[in-house]
């Protein structure tokens, strides 16, 4: 997963607390460490959010 604009990574976001719950181990829980692992690259740029120019 690439997050490429910021409803992406608002998606993204969203998605994430949906599967905060769910045990190691799952469907859920491989999906929430992918969205976790394009969340922190979407950020390291964008850390300001002035910087969000879409």
């Amino acid at each position: 997963m690439i997050i490429t604009t910021v409803d992406e990574y608002e998606a993204a976001t969203h998605r994430a607390r949906q599967l905060a719950d769910h045990p190691e181990g799952t469907p859920e829980s491989t999906e929430l460490a992918e969205i976790i692992a394009a969340i922190t690259i979407w950020d390291a740029p964008h850390d300001d959010a002035s910087a969000w120019n879409d």
